[in-house]
């Protein structure tokens, strides 16, 4: 009688784990990992049949943010490294060509930063170089309102604007002239 007690007692318990070990929830079958968002199916935003413009509102909204540099409104308040400012190829390609040989120095030695502010539609970003922030430092300015980039550098001392179609901004005047 017990090896039938124990073949009963096995069958239980390898039953229990089949019944329960199979398809938990979080779970891939296939490679038995917990599913990540990144493998899961967002939905794609769409356009609501009661309103009929709303599709070509978004066109358009999506349109803004890709051309020029409009989308640079929404980041007021925040660091420039937190929204990855230099990642975008409209801003970066714009101040490659801007600053010419000087871009690599103003990206590697940009470092300290203060948050990005928008006044009057001017957006501006700064930073300095560690530990030599009253000798080295950066800024850029975007007149939004024109779609115009405008950048300034000051190294050991020395500073050099730069301006998109030779245009002037009265900030980076008043920057270029704190010293």
């Amino acid at each position: 009688m017990r090896k039938k007690d124990r073949f009963i007692l096995i069958t239980l318990c390898l039953l229990h784990t089949a019944l329960f070990s199979c398809n938990q929830p979080g779970k891939n079958s296939e490679t038995e990992k917990p599913l990540s968002a990144a493998n899961q199916t967002l939905p794609q935003k769409t356009a609501d049949t009661n309103f009929p413009n709303q599709k070509t509102m978004l066109n358009a909204a999506d349109t803004t943010e890709k051309s020029g540099l409009g989308y640079l409104k929404n980041y007021a308040g925040k660091y420039p490294y937190d929204v990855k400012l230099f990642d975008n190829p409209e801003l970066t390609g714009r101040l490659k060509k801007l600053l010419g040989n000087r871009y690599q120095f103003f990206k590697d030695t940009w470092d300290v930063e203060t948050p990005i502010e928008i006044k009057n539609n001017i957006f501006k970003a700064s930073a300095c170089e560690a530990h030599n922030c009253d000798a080295t430092n950066f800024i850029i300015f975007v007149d939004l309102s024109t779609n115009t980039l405008y950048a300034g550098i000051k190294e050991e001392g020395q500073i050099k604007k730069y301006a998109e179609r030779g245009s002037d901004l009265k900030e980076l005047d008043d920057w270029a002239s704190k010293d």
